[in-house]
């Protein structure tokens, strides 16, 4: 868990780009996982598997492909409004408009975005890496979004950022 390390500092600003980046422990997923998702999951452990107290360069490029399914959202001041610090190319290419910037409750991201708010409130809350597979109504029907949300800090103890992995 992100916050209950006594080992972090408190309040010193990492340098761009670093981040306190935790271990990826055993996911609670229903079912099982989508092929894209396995595959950054491996790579993500192979890149973060370490203490958590060690600061970590998050360069988007190693995961190849998958990196056009990572969305990065940064808490604001507020500690209540999270805005999509890089939107996904795919889900941009998805929707025909890039995001970046935008709040996570922008109505142009609708459908895909039900229940999202709910789901970093919950990040929060668990201050840990969590699956969770979402219904989406698409036109052709109903689909699962599969989603994992990944906390980070470039603080220390407090959550800052968000890696998002969408399929």
């Amino acid at each position: 868990m992100l916050l209950k390390r006594a080992t972090l500092p408190e309040d010193v600003k990492l340098r761009s780009g670093y981040f306190y980046i935790p271990r990826l422990d055993q996911l609670n997923a229903a079912q099982h996982l989508p092929v894209l998702m396995s595959r950054f999951v491996a790579q993500y452990r192979a890149l973060f598997d370490d203490e958590i107290h060690i600061p970590k360069r998050l360069e988007l490029s190693e995961f190849g492909d998958l990196a056009d399914h990572l969305h990065i959202l940064v808490l604001g001041a507020s500690r209540e409004i999270w805005t999509f610090q890089r939107f996904a190319p795919f889900a941009a290419a998805r929707i025909g408009v890039d995001l970046t910037g935008a709040k996570e409750t922008d109505q142009r991201f609708a459908p895909y975005n039900r229940r999202l708010d709910e789901k970093l409130a919950r990040l929060l809350r668990e201050k840990a890496p969590f699956y969770v597979g979402t219904h989406v109504d698409e036109i052709g029907g109903e689909r699962v979004a599969h989603r994992l949300f990944i906390p980070m800090s470039d603080v220390g103890r407090l959550i800052t950022h968000c890696i998002l992995l969408s399929v």
